[in-house]
């Protein structure tokens, strides 16, 4: 995020984020917590960065065939999973989610994340060691469903 800010040809006087604080913005920032639904901003944003890397992914897929990345868009699918273990990470692979690591690591054939991705942004659901949005702990703070509370 700070990297898109820093090539904006105009620089924004405050930035909103959804969700997530973005330390080392040069201006004012506010994370906003389903902030897809709360700021038409927001939600323009996020289906522009959806298209352009459900674009991204159909591009990678021509550069390594076998992976499926036109159909699965990089979702821990069930069949990017069987992929990953046949194949092994490409260089495009996140190194930072774990079933990425356990295979490159040769300590897992296949890593399959619990759920399907979250439609309304593509987090996966906790598989990938990534959040969902309703599981988040500042989500769940926000909405006092945090333990304890």
């Amino acid at each position: 995020m700070r990297r898109a800010v820093a090539g904006l040809a105009v620089r924004p006087g405050y930035v909103l984020s959804d969700g997530f604080r973005v330390p080392g913005l040069p201006m004012p920032s506010l994370p906003v917590i389903g902030g897809d639904a709360a700021a038409a901003c927001i939600a323009a944003a996020s289906v522009l960065a959806k298209v352009s890397r459900d674009r991204v992914m159909v591009a990678l897929d021509a550069d390594h065939p076998g992976y499926g990345f036109a159909e699965h868009k990089g979702y821990s699918t069930p069949a990017h999973s069987r992929a990953l273990a046949r194949l092994g990470p490409c260089p495009q692979h996140r190194y930072s989610f774990i079933n990425v690591r356990r295979v490159a690591s040769g300590s897992n054939t296949a890593e399959v994340a619990d759920g399907q991705p979250d439609p309304r942004d593509g987090t996966a659901q906790t598989g990938e060691g990534r959040w969902s949005k309703s599981s988040h702990p500042a989500t769940m703070r926000a909405t006092g469903r945090a333990q304890g509370t």
